[in-house]
C-alpha cells in the first residue's frame, strides 16, 4: 500500500447553515503513469452525495490548484463509506465517478492504488 503523501482536514458548506461539513483528505504517494489516488472521509452528519459538489470544489481550491491538477479528471477518488451505511449500504468504500456533468459512484471492496 502506498504511503500518504499529504493529509488535511477541510471544512465545506452544507445545506445546514448552522453546521459546516468536515472531511479528512488523504492524497496517496503518486505512482508512475497513474492518477493520484485520493481517499476522503466525511463526517457522519453530512450526506456525501448531497454535498459532493461542495466537497470536490473545496478540495480543488485548497489542495489541487496548488499543484495544477484537476480533481475531476486527474485523480481517482475513493470515499470512505463505513460511517455512511444509510447512503452506501453494505460497502466499505465507493469510487467516485464523474461523467463530465454529474457525479456517481460504484461500490468497491478495497481501494486500488
Amino acid at each position: 500500500m502506498p504511503e500518504v503523501a499529504y493529509n488535511v482536514d477541510l471544512l465545506f458548506p452544507t445545506k445546514d447553515n448552522e453546521q459546516p461539513g468536515t472531511m479528512h483528505v488523504k492524497v496517496m504517494s503518486p505512482r508512475a503513469k497513474t492518477r493520484l489516488t485520493i481517499v476522503i472521509e466525511v463526517d457522519q452528519h453530512a450526506p456525501i452525495m448531497e454535498n459532493i459538489t461542495s466537497i470536490i470544489s473545496y478540495m480543488q481550491k485548497d489542495i489541487f490548484n496548488r499543484i495544477n491538477t484537476d480533481a475531476k479528471s486527474e485523480t481517482t477518488i475513493f470515499l470512505d463509506a463505513k460511517s455512511h451505511q444509510d447512503e452506501f449500504p453494505d460497502c466499505e468504500y465507493v469510487r467516485l465517478i464523474y461523467d463530465g456533468s454529474e457525479y456517481g459512484y460504484e461500490k468497491v471492496e478495497e481501494i486500488v492504488y
